[in-house]
């Protein structure tokens, strides 16, 4: 944010001011004192002060830019030096509430987050989930023919699985088209095939992990039980969503990369010329707007 130089708040002496203005003055004071800016504005605005040449104009706009209301402060800043333009103080303080508009400086920043090593390498807590029902407590037979279920259910998936791969690599790979892709112009089944095979190649070749080869993500132990409520219940922070991996696309770990580890260099000439530099140079409006002629 732009710094603005001490401006004091006070009034002018005024001759004959009248005692309700006076208790305005009073009010105005305390309440700059104690930062109520919000109060001291609507005092200013509701007074029966007499004309002062722009003062009361001027302390508006500084309360205004107190409060980090820059576009009214310019507003009463430009009123203020309609009714005395010599004032040197107003016109510096009218270019920092422009500035400080334009910039948007009163935007909310989130404060400055360290990554601390000891949490990035630490286990996923127990996430706030519910936690399953347990099992019903179901007759002997009944057990007996749920895993019978299962058994065949596991079978009959694992030759699904087999059956469908085989159908996704022989019609998906024939994906490409005159731009990018055509599956939209195939039929639904084959179009769903073309669409499974696209997205295991870019699975297996778009994104890949920043960690060490055979290292889980976050380096975290391979012997690690899913705590209660993640194998039913996806977690806030991505963490434990695969069981396998359970740091896999939590938050505070890395991102993943479109090219191998091994050719990454590092390159000293990465920020020349400066970006910033470049952006005010090519960007930067001036004090006005160069219209298209259009």
């Amino acid at each position: 944010m732009f710094a603005a130089r001490a401006v004091p708040f006070a009034l002018a002496a005024l001759v004959l001011i009248s005692a309700p203005a006076r208790a305005d003055i009073r009010g105005f004071n305390a309440a700059v004192k104690s930062g109520d800016y919000a109060a001291a504005t609507s005092l200013l605005q509701t007074s029966a002060l007499p004309a002062d040449g722009g003062n009361t104009e001027a302390l508006l706009a500084l309360c205004c830019f107190r409060a980090e209301n820059y576009r009214d402060a310019v507003l009463h800043y430009q009123q203020a030096l309609k009714l005395d333009a010599s004032r040197q103080d107003w016109q510096h303080m009218l270019a920092l509430a422009q500035a400080n508009s334009i910039a948007e400086v009163e935007q909310v920043v989130p404060p400055l987050y360290h990554f601390n090593r000891d949490e990035l390498l630490a286990v996923p807590p127990v996430p706030a989930i519910p936690v399953p029902l347990p099992p019903l407590q179901l007759p002997y037979m009944w057990h007996k023919f749920r895993y019978l279920r299962l058994f065949v259910g596991r079978k009959v998936g694992a030759i699904g699985t087999r059956v469908f791969d085989f159908l996704t690599n022989a019609v998906g790979k024939r994906y490409l088209g005159h731009i990018w892709t055509n599956w939209y112009h195939k039929s639904v089944p084959a179009g769903i095939l073309t669409l499974a095979y696209m997205r295991e190649q870019l699975n297996a070749n778009n994104l890949l992990t920043t960690y060490p080869p055979d290292t889980k993500i976050g380096f975290l132990p391979a012997d690690l039980q899913p705590p209660p409520g993640v194998t039913h219940f996806r977690t806030a922070d991505g963490s434990w969503n695969n069981l396998a991996d359970p740091k896999e696309g939590a938050a505070h770990t890395r991102f993943m990369r479109n090219v191998q580890n091994a050719v990454i260099r590092p390159d000293e000439n990465l920020l020349y010329p400066n970006p910033r530099e470049i952006s005010r140079k090519l960007l930067t409006r001036g004090d006005k707007m160069k219209e298209v002629g259009f």
